[in-house]
């Protein structure tokens, strides 16, 4: 809770990038560790403020489709983890 209230507190892209990227980590830890399911909302609340920031940036998609598992949000999870395979460059056209 004292993690959002700091979210919500920074203005600057690279540290929202950082911030929401430590709370969603954190968040998904907590829930592989405790029986109790943590709440994530909050983490999502925070990665989705991290791609208003820095859209394309893969390791945040999936970091968003993995709280999208966690909490069982099993359409968001599979749509976020569509549009990355549908935006990622194709390797293949990279030999």
């Amino acid at each position: 809770e004292r993690l959002r209230g700091a979210l919500d507190r920074v203005r600057s892209g690279d540290q929202i990038v950082v911030l929401g990227c430590q709370i969603a980590i954190a968040t998904l830890e907590l829930g592989e560790t405790q029986e109790e399911r943590p709440d994530y909302g909050p983490a999502i609340a925070g990665m989705k403020r991290v791609l208003g920031v820095n859209a394309d940036d893969v390791g945040s998609q999936f970091l968003i489709a993995r709280l999208y598992q966690a909490q069982k949000a099993w359409s968001e999870a599979r749509d976020t983890l569509l549009r990355i395979v549908q935006t990622a460059p194709d390797a293949r056209s990279e030999e």
